[in-house]
């Protein structure tokens, strides 16, 4: 993870994960990283989530990062 990226700060904590703002190395784009907790990162989650990352890296629309953003603090 922070071969590409480097944190910035910690945005929010819940039960099962962390979210931080971080900024690509390759770029300077500003990017959300989560950050699962190891009691809850399993198998079948890695899974759903390759799944997820997948539909998502097909989005492009120039006000998805502060949606996730707000959504994220909410």
């Amino acid at each position: 993870l922070n071969s590409k990226y480097q944190i910035k700060e910690l945005i929010s904590e819940d039960l099962i994960s962390y979210c931080y703002l971080g900024v690509t190395d390759y770029s300077d784009h500003t990017v959300l990283i989560w950050e699962y907790k190891h009691d809850y990162l399993n198998h079948d989650l890695v899974r759903r989530l390759i799944k997820i990352s997948e539909k998502l890296m097909v989005l492009k629309h120039e006000n998805l990062l502060t949606m996730l953003m707000i959504l994220s603090s909410l």
